[in-house]
């Protein structure tokens, strides 16, 4: 029987597309900004419904070279005069301050992707915000894409999003 962490080990490095004898995140270096690309995919997902959509953001590396990227990156979202919105990250109540999460590693000319996903309901005294962009912190600058989403809050509550960790593409497809 396998020890507790080390199957927690075993997980993590599986769900983080690590083939065995690959490099390891830490050994890889850096992901910078200006070597990626953003993409919005907008298919349909597991959030959307009659007052909530989600949305698949997708870091494609232009490089030849694998590089790595926080496994849950700062999201930002800003309006057409690019003064950031007040659109906040939810945590989940029992992962104060947050969860930890291994960096993902981001193939040569290969993409990560990420499920987010927010309110669009409407309420009375409530407030909504039109993101014109979307975009990822990496290394304290942002890449980010033209969007034409509508977030949602409460009267009296923060908007707030979803987000799940960065993973490779066949790792998300395995797990849908």
């Amino acid at each position: 029987m396998m020890k507790p962490t080390r199957l927690v080990v075993a997980l993590a490095i599986a769900a983080s597309g690590q083939a065995a004898g690959a490099a390891t995140p830490r050994m890889l270096p850096a992901c910078h900004a200006g070597e990626l690309s953003l993409r919005l995919d907008a298919s349909p997902h597991d959030l959307d419904g009659s007052s909530e959509h989600g949305i698949r953001l997708v870091l494609i590396n232009r490089t030849t070279v694998a590089c790595r990227i926080p496994g849950l990156p700062t999201v930002i979202f800003r309006d057409a005069h690019e003064r950031s919105l007040p659109i906040e990250r939810q945590i989940p109540p029992d992962m104060h301050p947050g969860p930890v999460v291994l960096p993902a590693v981001v193939p040569a000319g290969g993409e990560v992707g990420a499920e987010v996903g927010w309110s669009t309901a409407e309420s009375s005294g409530g407030k909504c915000y039109s993101p014109a962009t979307i975009g990822i912190v990496i290394e304290d600058k942002a890449v980010v894409q033209s969007a034409t989403n509508h977030v949602c809050a409460p009267a009296g509550q923060p908007a707030m999003f979803t987000q799940a960790w960065f993973r490779s593409s066949a790792t998300q497809r395995a797990t849908r």
